[in-house]
């Protein structure tokens, strides 16, 4: 499949308006009142249409890697990607003994029930920021509103799966 590296400026103004209504925004503000964040209207727009292009743009990128034959579903052409470009590769970010690796974990988690409390005290804390959001105590339209909710979710499943793995540990030593 190839896609034209340029689309007609209507096409981008066209998928800019849907992106910032998707959003909840107003692509027909007059003020910056009635923008997200208070840009002027013009200003609000020109943000969408580059994201817009952007989105186009990354089109061909995603169609390479999901039909790459030489990456077999798991990445490797990816990783080479990343190696190329000076980044680690995927299985070697999933390693242990990165450089960072002794700073990125907590000094307190020195067994299954200190990363349990661990846990559930980092879950508790995204909660609490998320529940202050949708109650209205803080702005969603703040930048890490998104930030917050992924957090929640991701905590969520780490949670739910260890506390299955705990549960059928403890089963199976009955």
């Amino acid at each position: 499949m190839t896609i034209e590296t340029e689309l007609p400026a209507e096409v981008i103004e066209e998928m800019a308006k849907a992106m910032c209504e998707r959003d909840g925004f107003s692509w027909d503000a007059e003020s910056c009142l009635e923008t997200g964040n208070g840009d002027e209207p013009e200003q609000q727009r020109e943000y969408w249409r580059d994201k817009a292009e952007a989105a186009f743009l990354a089109i061909p990128q995603m169609l390479t890697l999901k039909d790459d034959p030489g990456s077999g579903g798991d990445g490797e052409a990816l990783s080479a990607r990343m190696k190329a470009a000076g980044m680690y590769s995927i299985e070697e970010m999933l390693a242990e003994g990165k450089p960072l690796d002794k700073w990125m974990a907590s000094t307190e988690v020195q067994d299954l029930p200190s990363f349990e409390a661990w846990l559930l005290r980092r879950y508790r804390e995204f909660v609490t920021m998320q529940a202050r959001y949708e109650l209205g105590d803080r702005d969603k339209g703040d930048e890490l509103y998104e930030w917050v909710n992924a957090h929640v979710g991701s905590f969520a499943d780490v949670l739910a799966n260890f506390r299955a793995a705990l549960r059928k540990r403890r089963e199976a030593d009955g």
